[in-house]
């Protein structure tokens, strides 16, 4: 069993480092993408909305909103690159899951924390782009509280691609439908308005909407400086177990079934 883990922890590594080289080491600028991409981003919506729209509001610790929308967007970005990778998992690798004996889930596991890792090189780099050249304040010393927060909220992202992967090996339509979903919950979660212009009748999607309370979790930490309170540390952890327990679950289900489908 412990040369068995061994292996796997083995093969991990190994698929984690060929999806970032896969990404990036063919490209003339390499893992330079990894820093010019935040930086691209950000003159884009300063350009957007703070020359264009001119966009004026009261955010978190009175930061500008540039600096409001950059703390929300790289975990949203995360989040969803994860997930729509994630549930496509299996159908990229059957292939090799034909030829090779390795648990299905640690190739859902690969296309997700990937994803994860690179956004979160690129908040920190976005972050410190924007103390320096905009000037505004970043509470720096809670980065590690901010990596735990984005570790709950990365075993929340597995958790519901397990259960989406497993379910796409057998109705090949939930990658589709996904890609609208995912488009609804941005707009249904706080990344680029404050939650205190949502009319009050509303409030409780926000109250049920997990990656509220990890962008809230995200923007208490970095912009005010303050810990989230024990409810919304509640709220993440609820999330997090509870959709780790289902995925897990709802996939070694269907995963018996796996090979009659390739």
């Amino acid at each position: 069993m412990t040369a068995n883990a061994l292996t796997y922890a083995r093969f991990f590594l190994a698929a984690c480092r060929r999806e970032v080289c896969n990404r990036y080491m063919n490209s003339t600028f390499g893992v330079l993408w990894l820093f010019l991409n935040p930086v691209l981003q950000l003159a884009i919506y300063y350009f957007v909305f703070e020359i264009i729209f001119q966009i004026k509001f009261n955010t978190a610790a009175g930061q500008n909103f540039i600096t409001f929308l950059a703390v929300g967007l790289w975990p949203w970005v995360a989040f969803s690159e994860a997930l729509v990778s994630g549930t496509n998992a299996i159908d990229k690798h059957k292939d090799l899951l034909k030829k090779i004996y390795i648990p299905s889930s640690i190739f859902v596991a690969v296309e997700v924390i990937v994803p994860f890792a690179i956004h979160f090189i690129g908040l920190i780099f976005a972050l410190l782009v924007i103390r320096l050249f905009l000037g505004q304040s970043i509470e720096f010393v809670w980065l590690p509280i901010v990596l735990l927060v984005y570790v709950i909220q990365c075993g929340f992202c597995l958790g519901l691609s397990l259960l989406l992967a497993g379910l796409q090996v057998f109705l090949k339509d939930v990658a589709q439908i996904l890609t609208p979903i995912v488009m609804v919950w941005f707009y249904l979660t706080p990344v680029i308005y404050p939650p205190h212009l949502v009319p009050e009748g509303l409030q409780v999607i926000l109250q049920y909407n997990p990656l509220s309370h990890f962008v809230f979790a995200y923007r208490e930490l970095l912009l005010a400086g303050n810990l989230p309170s024990v409810g919304v540390w509640g709220w993440l952890f609820c999330f997090a177990v509870v959709s780790v327990f289902l995925g897990f679950a709802v996939f070694k289900r269907l995963s018996t079934r796996f090979e009659d489908m390739f």
